[in-house]
This record gives structure tokens, sequence and C-alpha cells, in this order.
């Protein structure tokens, strides 16, 4: 964590402008950042459940880390939302008809998340704490990016830079999405819990998500911001064009963005050629 806020303050420190002292730009790279993530975590903690901090108290204690700095890089989420790309393909599409669902991180290469990669499963000690579930991340980090239950469920995510209308406002208040998706995996059994969950929360920044069920057997997309929730199937592709976002039988699939036609056409590209 010590390594990812000095890599944080660095992007920060290097958008600023050069005439002013060095010192001067490392003060403001740390205030404005950290300023920023602890407004976030004070607009959204009305609505967050209150183990998760709990959690990383407990990991602040048990490992010497800064319970204020693991606050913080929790919080990154709701301000960056990262870009990745994401399919879901079942059916017709793969070899036996299986779920397959792919969530690819390539959102940065060069911070120092991809050096602390760490599998951790969940051992709920009583049928009232949910699911067993195991999120795909780095070392420290609790909320989900990746991840996958013992229900055959699983989840992607995708930040949007490039919206189009249909997505309206975005908002800063609400359930933070790194903590929603871990709800999914721990406490829901069907798809239609995850959907029903979605629609309740209160929602912030704009978002596509991917919930696959293997148990049965396909996946959805769903277009997610503060004004809108939508599903995506295999029929009905969002956004709408023939072009570069063609339907794809048993498939949903978004390269990189919502209005990102260079990413999402390869990937479809890819798809099609691999269908089956």
């Amino acid at each position: 964590m010590v390594e990812l806020w000095a890599y944080i303050e660095e992007q920060v420190y290097g958008s600023l402008p050069k005439k002013l002292p060095k010192s001067m730009q490392k003060l403001v790279a740390d205030t404005a950042i950290g300023t920023a993530l602890d407004l976030t975590y004070y607009l959204t903690k009305p609505y967050t459940n209150n183990k998760y901090y709990q959690e990383m108290k407990g990991i602040a204690d048990g490992s010497g880390a800064d319970f204020k700095v693991l606050r913080r890089v929790h919080m990154i989420g709701e301000l960056t939302k990262g870009h990745c790309s994401m399919f879901g393909a079942w059916g017709s599409a793969t070899k036996n008809g299986e779920t397959v669902q792919l969530r690819s991180l390539d959102w940065d290469f060069d911070g120092p998340y991809r050096k602390y990669p760490t599998v951790t499963v969940y051992h709920p000690s009583s049928k009232k704490d949910g699911n067993v579930w195991m999120n795909i991340g780095f070392a420290g980090w609790i909320g989900i990016l990746s991840g996958v239950s013992e229900q055959q469920m699983a989840i992607s995510e995708i930040g949007v830079s490039y919206p189009d209308s249909t997505f309206g406002k975005e908002s800063r208040i609400g359930n933070p999405f790194t903590f929603l998706l871990r709800d999914i995996l721990q406490f829901d059994h069907s798809l239609n819990d995850t959907i029903a969950r979605m629609k309740k929360t209160r929602r912030t920044c704009n978002l596509i998500l991917g919930v696959g069920d293997g148990k049965a057997g396909y996946f959805r997309g769903f277009q997610y911001g503060h004004s809108v929730i939508n599903v995506v199937d295999d029929t009905k592709p969002l956004p709408v064009n023939d072009t570069w976002h063609p339907a794809i039988k048993d498939t949903v699939y978004w390269g990189m963005d919502w209005l990102c036609p260079s990413f999402t056409e390869r990937l479809a590209q890819l798809l099609q050629e691999n269908h089956g």
C-alpha cells in the first residue's frame, strides 16, 4: 500500500505545472488526491456496510499498514473507475456450451498492482454470512474488481469515461461499486438476486458491469450508473452500433469503454472468429 500510494502521488505530481517549486508540487499532489479520496469516503460511508472498514482496520492492525492510506486506496475506483475489457459467452458460442467469462484489468500496466497479485478465498463461519467466494485482486485489497463464488457466479467491471447521453448524470454519493460487487459474490445466489440488488442500491458512477451464472448457463451485462440500470443480453447490444459492436449469438462483450470503437470492434472480430 505504501508503494501504491507513492505511485498515485507521482501520477498527480506529473500532471502539475513544472513552474511550481518541487516541494510545492509534492504538497499539492499529496493534499489534492488525499482530500478527494477522503471526501469520497465521507460521501459514501452512510451507504457502506461498516464491516468493510472493520476488515480494513484488522488488516492495518495485523500488518502495520496505515489504516487511512488503506481506506483511501479503496476509494480510488470511485474516482478513476479504470478501463478494462470483458466478455461473457455461453451456449453456441463456447465449446460444450459452458459459460465462459473474461475480465481483463488492462487499465494500468505501469502501477504496482500487478506486482502483488493475490487470490483470497473467504470461508464464512455461518450461512448468514453468505457464500464461500474468491477475490482475484492484490494484497490488502478487500473490494472486488474480479471474483467468483461457490454459487458459480462471477463478476466483471469496466469504468466508463466515454458515455453517451443514455447514462444521464453521475453521483459521488452512494454505495461504492467495489463493495456492491463484493456483496454480489458473498450473498447472491442467482442473476435475479443481482438484478434486484443493482436496482435497489444507491448507485454512483458510470460503469459497465458483467455477471455470469454458471448454474443458469448464461452471462448478462449491465449499463450501470446513478441515473440508469439496464440489463444487456446478446440480442440487443448496448451501445447500438452494427459496425463496431455487432450482436454475437450467446455473447455479451465490451472493449475498454462504452464508446470505444477500436477496441470493441477488434474484440468482436476475435469473438466471431472463435465462436463455438
